[in-house]
Protein backbone atom coordinates (compact mmCIF):
# COMPACT_ATOMS: atom_id res chain seq x y z
CA UNK A 1 0.00 0.00 0.00
CA UNK A 2 1.18 3.99 -1.08
CA UNK A 3 -0.29 5.13 2.24
CA UNK A 4 -1.90 8.45 1.83
CA UNK A 5 0.79 10.62 0.81
CA UNK A 6 0.03 13.10 -2.21
CA UNK A 7 -3.77 11.45 -1.92
CA UNK A 8 -6.66 13.48 -2.55
CA UNK A 9 -9.31 13.57 0.87
CA UNK A 10 -12.63 15.42 0.58
CA UNK A 11 -14.47 15.71 4.09
CA UNK A 12 -18.25 16.67 4.05
CA UNK A 13 -18.68 17.31 7.83
CA UNK A 14 -22.94 17.90 8.39
CA UNK A 15 -22.98 19.22 11.94
CA UNK A 16 -20.57 20.93 14.83
CA UNK A 17 -19.47 17.60 16.19
CA UNK A 18 -18.24 16.45 12.39
CA UNK A 19 -16.74 19.48 11.76
CA UNK A 20 -14.73 19.06 15.06
CA UNK A 21 -13.96 15.64 13.67
CA UNK A 22 -13.15 16.60 10.46
CA UNK A 23 -11.05 19.11 11.38
CA UNK A 24 -9.00 16.54 13.54
CA UNK A 25 -8.82 13.87 10.55
CA UNK A 26 -7.62 16.67 8.38
CA UNK A 27 -4.40 17.85 10.49
CA UNK A 28 -4.21 13.71 11.00
CA UNK A 29 -3.91 13.19 7.26
CA UNK A 30 -1.86 16.15 6.38
CA UNK A 31 0.86 15.45 8.74
CA UNK A 32 0.97 11.99 6.82
CA UNK A 33 1.20 14.50 3.48
CA UNK A 34 -2.55 14.10 2.08
CA UNK A 35 -3.96 16.78 0.48
CA UNK A 36 -7.32 17.28 2.38
CA UNK A 37 -10.74 19.77 2.07
CA UNK A 38 -13.70 20.32 3.92
CA UNK A 39 -16.60 21.03 2.29
CA UNK A 40 -20.45 21.52 2.62
CA UNK A 41 -21.97 18.47 1.13
CA UNK A 42 -23.99 20.71 -1.32
CA UNK A 43 -20.45 22.08 -2.17
CA UNK A 44 -19.16 18.69 -2.77
CA UNK A 45 -22.60 17.51 -5.25
CA UNK A 46 -22.16 20.92 -7.08
CA UNK A 47 -17.87 19.92 -7.80
CA UNK A 48 -19.18 16.52 -8.51
CA UNK A 49 -21.74 17.39 -11.01
CA UNK A 50 -19.64 19.81 -12.77
CA UNK A 51 -16.57 16.89 -13.26
CA UNK A 52 -19.26 14.51 -14.17
CA UNK A 53 -20.45 16.12 -16.40
CA UNK A 54 -17.21 17.05 -18.05
CA UNK A 55 -16.57 13.74 -18.24
CA UNK A 56 -19.66 12.43 -20.18
CA UNK A 57 -19.29 15.79 -22.37
CA UNK A 58 -16.16 14.71 -23.50
CA UNK A 59 -16.93 10.83 -23.95
CA UNK A 60 -20.15 12.23 -26.36
CA UNK A 61 -17.73 14.42 -28.17
CA UNK A 62 -15.21 11.28 -28.36
CA UNK A 63 -17.97 9.55 -29.37
CA UNK A 64 -19.57 11.36 -32.10
CA UNK A 65 -16.21 12.00 -33.73
CA UNK A 66 -16.05 8.65 -33.90
CA UNK A 67 -19.33 7.77 -35.40
CA UNK A 68 -19.05 10.49 -38.00
CA UNK A 69 -15.79 9.55 -39.21
CA UNK A 70 -16.95 6.10 -39.61
CA UNK A 71 -19.77 7.41 -42.15
CA UNK A 72 -19.68 6.80 -45.29
CA UNK A 73 -18.80 9.83 -47.38
CA UNK A 74 -22.14 10.19 -49.56
CA UNK A 75 -22.98 13.25 -50.85
CA UNK A 76 -26.18 12.45 -52.19
CA UNK A 77 -27.58 11.40 -48.88
CA UNK A 78 -28.58 13.58 -45.65
CA UNK A 79 -27.52 12.19 -42.51
CA UNK A 80 -30.17 13.07 -39.82
CA UNK A 81 -28.85 11.85 -36.05
CA UNK A 82 -31.39 12.93 -33.83
CA UNK A 83 -35.64 14.41 -34.06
Amino acid sequence: ARGVSSQNFVLTPTSDDERVLAQNVKEHLEAKGARVTLMTPREHDEMMAVVLGLALGKALACRTADTWSAVPSRPDRVYHLAG
